[in-house]
């Protein structure tokens, strides 16, 4: 559980969180944890979402966690470190895209 959980990163924009990752005020994991607590509310109450990939992006924020120790954040892509989900109508590599049907 982190700091994060209950409030949710959901009232700042994408541009201040990021800001607090290369600033290593947050970490990315703790991003990617109160994201997925956000997406698994929303989940419940709109099914939005196709599919999850909680591993792989873990596995990402871990990474984005050690590269943060290494260099310093003001050299890091404005929005590195933030998550973001991708439509199923957009072909991607490793995983299966629905385009929201049944009969793919």
């Amino acid at each position: 559980m982190n700091r994060f959980s209950d409030t949710g990163l959901s009232g700042l924009s994408g541009v201040a969180i990021a800001a607090l990752i290369r600033s290593c005020e947050i970490s990315v994991v703790e991003v990617m944890e109160a994201t997925r607590q956000q997406v698994e509310r929303i989940q419940l109450a709109c099914n939005p979402f196709a599919s999850f990939h909680w591993e792989q992006a873990m596995a990402q924020a871990h990474r984005g966690d050690q590269r943060l120790s290494t260099e310093n954040g003001s050299n890091l892509p404005t929005l590195f470190g933030l998550p973001f989900s991708v439509k199923d109508l957009l072909n991607t590599r490793d995983y299966g895209t629905s385009y929201r049907t049944l009969i793919v």
